[in-house]
């Protein structure tokens, strides 16, 4: 017996979703597509900035009050969310983004590119 799918859109864009993220990781791993490729400025101004934002804020926070740090580097750090948060807390904060179109979006100042490919 076939089971009817309630939703079938919306199983087929997460079935789609589900295939992409696959084919660009290994895109990225063997070196045949880069960064800007995977991240996009299409992802970026379309991303649900405020759940991302409320996400961080919850990390960060819980992180500031177990360590209280003075200084935080966030590696692969998209657009700064979590180093937005912590220079809230008032650290000083340093980004390092491996994709142009998240720098164009960033929310704090001091990130800086690098392939972290090659890190």
């Amino acid at each position: 017996m076939i089971k009817k799918i309630k939703h079938p859109i919306k199983t087929l864009k997460s079935i789609q979703n589900q295939v992409r993220t696959k084919i660009l990781y290994y895109l990225d791993m063997y070196g045949l597509i880069s960064p800007d490729q995977i991240y996009s400025e299409d992802w970026y101004t379309k991303m649900d900035r405020e759940t991302a934002r409320h996400d961080a804020n919850e990390v960060s926070e819980i992180l500031y009050e177990e360590f209280k740090p003075e200084s935080v580097i966030d590696l692969g750090c998209g657009i700064g969310l979590f180093l937005h948060s912590f220079e809230n807390q008032g650290c000083n904060v340093r980004g390092i983004e491996g994709s142009q179109s998240a720098i164009k979006h960033s929310v704090v100042a001091d990130i800086q590119y690098a392939d972290l490919r090659n890190i």
